[in-house]
């Protein structure tokens, strides 16, 4: 039988663990190393891609902010023969929104039909058939400038 002493056990020990050691790193290495290799060999799909010199980004325009629809103004007024009624518009965006309020029906808000939402002038016909008719717009004349956040 064989005999070691404390002192030669923890050396055998300390050198197996230190082997051990060694042969993981230098493995962990060569798998790094191997996983390199394959890395590089693996195709790119990559696509070209073309920067134009002088726009890198697309021009953006500035709409402006969303007008609430209670900031409404009374720019006139719409007439036939014998009806009188206070037009009013709001714009959203580059919409146009034209009513008018009736105050034989308690204030009711009618709206006028204008499909394209586009400005009308003065003197510009709309049919309106809750009111039964049509109706020639007269537009109050503005002296000052005005604002339009839409226009460039």
């Amino acid at each position: 039988m064989i005999c070691f002493n404390n002192f030669t056990l923890y050396t055998i020990s300390a050198l197996v663990i230190t082997i051990i050691s060694l042969v993981v790193v230098f493995s962990n290495r060569e798998l790094d190393a191997c996983k390199r290799e394959l890395v590089k060999k693996q195709p790119r799909n990559e696509i070209p891609i073309e920067i134009k010199s002088q726009e890198v980004y697309p021009e953006r325009k500035y709409i402006g902010p969303i007008q609430v629809p209670a900031s409404a103004s009374n720019i006139g007024y719409i007439f036939s023969s014998s009806l009188v009624f206070p037009l009013y518009l709001y714009r959203i965006d580059r919409n146009y929104y034209y009513y008018v309020i009736d105050s034989s029906r308690n204030n009711v808000k009618i709206p006028i039909e204008n499909p394209k939402k586009i400005e009308l002038y003065d003197g510009d016909s709309v049919t309106i058939p809750e009111l039964g008719g049509t109706f020639t717009i007269k537009m109050y004349e503005y002296s000052g400038n005005i604002y339009n956040p839409l226009s460039f």
